[in-house]
């Protein structure tokens, strides 16, 4: 089985609000393709968890769907504690991924096989 890890990097910034909404939509198509993904918010994309859990936002919806198929593996804890909200992130059920010096260990997914992108 193929396996991918997304790494969202990408800010809550308008400059990235596209290279976001694309990381979440391709972490979906590789789900439904039956490919074993890992979506991991990380650096400033920690941001992105307050704003996508809001249902009036436009990619609620989209965020939703992937966080209930269980393909995000977490968030970085220590960024997630500067850029985003961790109690937003234990609301929405996120793991807080702390093994490299509070950050997630991208060697780890590696190690396991998979084939990493960093948005």
């Amino acid at each position: 089985m193929t396996k991918v890890a997304i790494f969202l990097l990408s800010g809550v910034e308008d400059l990235h609000r596209t290279a976001a909404f694309h990381a979440l939509l391709y972490a979906r198509d590789l789900k439904a393709a039956n490919v074993d993904v890992q979506f991991v918010f990380d650096g400033a994309g920690s941001g992105w968890i307050e704003e996508w859990s809001k249902p009036e936002n436009r990619t609620h919806k989209l965020y939703e769907e992937v966080r209930n198929s269980g393909a995000i593996a977490g968030v970085c804890d220590f960024c997630v504690g500067h850029y985003g909200d961790k109690a937003k992130a234990a609301d929405q059920g996120l793991s807080l991924l702390s093994e490299s010096n509070g950050h997630p260990d991208i060697a780890r997914f590696v190690g396991q096989g998979y084939q990493v992108i960093v948005i």
